[in-house]
């Protein structure tokens, strides 16, 4: 039974694992060319610069030589009675020649002994011969040596025959170009996508550090009080939170009125003949001047009016379409009762006279069709004041009125005894102690009194550890991860291992985080009277910080306020300075995303070359195969004057 093998991962669980196996093998291919063929090409380098280098001595030396040759400085004038266009032969003098004068004639010119040989094609020649050896001796010579005594030597040597290989010669000559081009270009590109990506880790980890920073200069992010009511889980009347800087305090609360908006409501019934189909016209709803504040905080004034017109035969279901869309949060609701409808207009602000509605109608009133009239809704006319057994005035609807009318209303809280009022359901900061209560519901006792319960504010000091300790860990994590990216590369026996980080001894990485080290080390608040190292915090020898629990929770609870304000400030605090400073690394456009642009361009240049490079080699390896096929022909009269020599010297034994 054969086994199968498994070729693509991640099969079986659908994760793509062939990407990430991938992915993984190129990262270590990366860390192995820039280990090796940077080595290699290194060392290329250095020994075409040696070459140049004995070359250029070298040329130096045959000057030299030419110059210290016997007869280099003969300076005689030599003359003869030729003509210079059919010259039999040339004098030259000696360095101690003498001045003369005499007649010469050439007789007879030497002559080198020889052999030819004919390779013919039609007596089956192929221009191609084994391999071999060939061997010429040329009989023994006399010369004289360096001390002017006569010798005597052989004059034999020999050459080895080979089948000629010119596609081998080709292609290691190509593949010698083609490392050379590596060299330049492959490996810069790698090293300029280690930078990259370095570069792209660096800014990754600042945004997560710059996150960390925001998130804990948020308002409230510090606030870390403690809050407990006596209400009951499931009947929550309201809800209490904390800003960052409100006080411990308990006090009696309790919820006497909600909210309301303005608001009427018409019933429409068939018994009185509503026929639910309206005359054309239009329909305008003020809801009176609104104040607020604009971006600079000045407070404005404007008003809030619409109209909507009214097709003939449009319905109350399409007419309440059309007047809910409106700007001004205005709702209208429709309801479908036993004899009729029951339609109600409701004001979108809450609150006692923070509207004033009123309704006009311009109308065509029709046989066939009810009148957009009965919609008018005048408040000075058609509502009236009552007032109630606590003796306060409330506008209700005035007998005759079309329109059932519900006056705006505050919301009412007691705290400790005393009233206090808002438009909405919500009392910010201002109204009670640095806190803000929503209010959701009344709540009565058996006796029919509203509901009082207890609010407790004191100050958790767990929590606020909890928060210092996000803003240490966060801290301690960019700081490892630039420690990671700058670690420079090891050397081992001269030989560098390139076993630093992505941005290894990068100078700017470097001076980002001695800048974020000091703005740490020497923060002061001067309104606080207080360093970071008076409130729990210590700097370690490695540039990392850690939290002294106890000292935190004792400052905490000696000065809530100043310690909050000395890290969290949303103007001046430490945490809010460290964002200010990161951001302009980290933003789109900042100082990172510059120099990543720059590298990644280099990148496309090295791409480009790359890419030309491949066209040279081309053009290369084709001047290589014109020169050795030229090389080729010479070798075949070569072989062919080979070939008749051996035959001669066979002969001549």
């Amino acid at each position: 039974m054969s086994s199968s093998t498994i070729t693509s991962s991640g099969v079986g669980s659908g994760t793509d694992f062939e990407s990430i196996i991938s992915a993984s093998v190129s990262a270590k291919k990366k860390l192995y060319e820039k280990r090796t063929t940077t080595r290699k090409g290194e060392a290329e380098i250095e020994r075409d610069g040696l070459n140049t280098l004995k070359s250029a001595m070298s040329t130096f030396k045959d000057a030299c030589d030419k110059l210290t040759e016997k007869n280099s400085m003969n300076t005689h004038a030599i003359t003869t009675t030729q003509n210079k266009d059919n010259t039999c032969f040339t004098v030259t003098g000696e360095s101690d020649c003498s001045n003369t004068n005499f007649d010469l004639a050439v007789t007879q010119l030497a002559k080198a002994e020889s052999v030819t040989q004919q390779f013919k094609t039609a007596d089956g020649f192929k221009n191609s011969f084994s391999a071999g050896k060939i061997t010429i001796d040329l009989g023994p010579e006399t010369y004289k040596d360096d001390d002017g005594i006569e010798q005597t030597r052989e004059r034999t040597f020999s050459v080895d025959i080979q089948e000629a290989d010119f596609e081998s010669i080709i292609s290691a000559s190509v593949s010698a170009k083609k490392k050379l081009y590596e060299k330049r270009t492959t490996t810069r590109k790698g090293e300029a996508e280690i930078e990259r990506d370095g570069l792209n880790t660096l800014k990754s980890a600042m945004s997560t550090f710059k996150d960390a920073c925001d998130k804990l200069t948020e308002k409230n992010s510090m606030n870390t009080h403690a809050i407990t009511t006596t209400q009951n889980k499931d009947n929550t009347c309201f809800t209490v939170t904390g800003e960052s800087d409100c006080s411990n305090t308990n006090f009696d609360l309790a919820v006497t009125q909600l909210a309301k908006a303005e608001s009427v409501t018409q019933q429409f019934k068939t018994a009185d003949g509503f026929k639910n189909s309206f005359s054309a016209g239009k329909i305008t709803i003020d809801l009176g001047p609104e104040t607020y504040k604009d971006d600079d905080g000045i407070e404005q004034t404007r008003e809030r009016t619409f109209s909507v017109d009214i097709q003939e035969g449009d319905t109350l279901e399409l007419i309440r379409k059309r007047l809910n869309q409106n700007d001004y949060d205005l709702n209208v609701g429709l309801i479908k009762t036993e004899d009729g409808y029951s339609l109600s207009i409701t004001s979108g602000s809450t609150g006692k006279d923070t509207s004033n509605l009123k309704i006009t109608t311009e109308s065509t009133d029709t046989a066939d069709h009810d009148s957009l009239n009965v919609f008018n809704f005048d408040p000075s006319s058609e509502t009236t004041t009552e007032t109630d057994d606590k003796g306060m005035e409330h506008k209700v609807s005035a007998s005759g009125s079309k329109w059932s009318y519900q006056e705006g209303k505050d919301a009412w809280i007691e705290v400790d005894g005393h009233k206090v009022t808002s438009h909405t359901n919500k009392f910010d900061d201002n109204q009670v102690s640095g806190l803000n209560i929503t209010v959701n519901q009344l709540t009565k006792d058996s006796n029919g009194n509203f509901t009082t319960y207890n609010v407790d504010v004191s100050t958790d000091d767990d929590a606020a550890k909890n928060k210092m300790q996000e803003f240490v860990d966060a801290y301690n994590t960019l700081m490892s991860s630039m420690d990671k990216l700058y670690k420079r590369n090891s050397y081992s026996d001269g030989e560098n291992q390139y076993d630093g980080g992505d941005l290894a001894g990068d100078s700017q990485l470097k001076s980002i985080q001695n800048t974020l080290q000091t703005m740490v080390v020497r923060f002061t608040k001067e309104n606080t009277g207080k360093s970071i190292f008076d409130c729990g915090l210590e700097y370690n020898k490695d540039g990392t910080l850690s939290l002294d629990s106890d000292a935190f929770k004792k400052s905490i609870d000696n000065s809530f306020n100043s310690v909050v304000s000395l890290f969290t400030d949303e103007d001046d605090g430490l945490i809010k300075q460290l964002s200010d400073y990161v951001k302009e690394y980290t933003q789109t456009g900042g100082v990172l995303s510059d120099r990543i642009d720059e590298v990644q361009s280099e990148i496309d240049d090295w791409e480009q070359k790359i890419s030309d490079n491949e066209e040279k080699l081309e053009k290369y390896e084709a001047s290589l195969r014109t020169k050795y096929g030229n090389l080729d022909s010479l070798m075949s009269g070569y072989n062919t004057s080979l070939s008749y020599i051996s035959s001669i010297l066979s002969g001549s034994k």
